[in-house]
């Protein structure tokens, strides 16, 4: 007889706005970086499996009508979809992550609270995939603000995670 093995997993993440550049397209971007520091413990038998550390950037261009981002600038990377502006009920689009996913505006009236605070009439934008279609992505963002959480179930046959992100410090 086997037991599952569960992890536990906590840590911590950031992302802040280094510098204002172009693409090579000449379109106006936000380079963002975002570093991680995570610990796994095995519920199973208490040890430390793994501590992670990482980073990456992504560049985001907010316009007047798209939110998108780019994870590279060179000659023919392609902008993604973040949300489209304003947020309405019913939007649709699609993104090329993991897939590729659809995303749809499911409300624009969330009340979310994390740790910089709460925040009224947040957009809700819920992902799915095709290639992962027992998986789900929530993300809420506030006017003026941006993504202030996150809500992440991936599962596949043999395993499942939830996760959520929530924003800590937000400084304009």
């Amino acid at each position: 007889m086997t037991t599952s093995d569960t992890l536990d997993i906590s840590g911590t993440m950031s992302r802040e706005v280094i510098a204002d550049t172009m693409t090579v397209d000449s379109i106006a971007v936000l380079e963002t970086r975002s570093e991680w520091f995570l610990v796994y413990v095995s519920r199973a038998s208490g040890d430390t499996a793994e501590i992670s550390r990482g980073s990456d950037t992504i560049w985001v261009n907010d316009a007047d009508t798209l939110v998108t981002y780019y994870w590279a600038l060179a000659e023919g990377s392609r902008p993604d979809t973040l949300l489209v502006l304003p947020p309405e009920v019913g939007t649709t689009w699609q993104s090329r992550s993991e897939g590729p996913r659809t995303a749809i505006v499911s409300s624009v009236s969330e009340s979310v609270d994390v740790p910089a605070g709460g925040y009224d009439d947040c957009a809700l934008v819920e992902e799915s995939s095709a290639s992962a279609p027992r998986s789900s992505w929530k993300y809420y963002y506030a006017s003026g603000t941006g993504e202030v959480q996150q809500i992440e179930h991936a599962e596949a046959l043999d395993w499942s995670q939830d996760l959520t992100y929530g924003l800590t410090v937000y400084t304009p």
